[in-house]
């Protein structure tokens, strides 16, 4: 008999591994809902955000409040952003 740490790790984990599966892809609830528990997925959804952002990744709400929610992971940086500024030696000083 598993205890329920164990089995909520499960549940996210599961939640995080659809998220993987389908990158950039915008994910409802009712398909959250039958990996992640009908009564639990947003809390595994908030603890999946947890274990992308240790990937350096990012789970994203679409700002909906009805049966049209959905969020998305949106995949690893590769680098630095052309926008992000950064310091460098001068090569002439």
């Amino acid at each position: 008999m598993t205890n329920e740490f164990e089995r909520r790790q499960t549940n996210t984990e599961k939640v995080y591994a659809l998220f993987r599966a389908k990158p950039g892809q915008w994910i409802g609830p009712h398909e959250l809902a039958h990996v992640g528990g009908f009564s639990a997925w947003r809390t595994r959804v908030s603890e999946a955000r947890a274990l992308a952002a240790k990937q350096d990744c990012e789970i994203l709400w679409n700002g909906k409040n009805s049966s049209e929610t959905a969020y998305m992971l949106r995949p690893c940086r590769l680098g630095r952003d052309a926008s992000e500024r950064i310091e460098q030696k001068s090569l002439f000083g």
